[in-house]
């Protein structure tokens, strides 16, 4: 005699990553986390982040930014003007972007999938 799964009574029927991760399928991507800057956020190394291009970057929100060609996940911070560039590691330093850097924020955090 066999026993039917106690978890077939919560099963999600059809559910499609794309319809319940991206609020914007045109202008969402996806990219693999180097590094642990962001690990005190529940991000590491080698997760799946889903960044959405269409979202500003706000005070406090966790974006993908390239300074001077180099990709960073980092927390946005702004105040009063100045943009600053916060890891949550002690290891990495605050980043102000100078007026002559080559700066741009690619877009901002919404998901992160990760294996278990």
């Amino acid at each position: 005699m066999s026993f039917g799964s106690p978890a077939c009574d919560y099963g999600e029927n059809n559910l499609d990553l794309n319809r319940y991760l991206s609020v914007h399928p045109v202008s969402c991507y996806f990219m693999r986390m180097r590094g642990n800057a962001l690990a005190k956020s529940g991000i590491f190394d080698g997760d799946i982040l889903l960044v959405d291009r269409s979202l500003p970057p706000t005070d406090n929100r966790l974006i993908i930014a390239e300074l001077n060609g180099r990709l960073l996940a980092r927390r946005y911070r702004r105040n009063a003007g100045k943009i600053r560039l916060q890891a949550e590691d002690a290891s990495s330093p605050v980043i102000f972007p100078r007026p002559e850097d080559q700066f741009s924020v690619w877009g901002v955090i919404t998901s992160v999938i990760r294996k278990v």
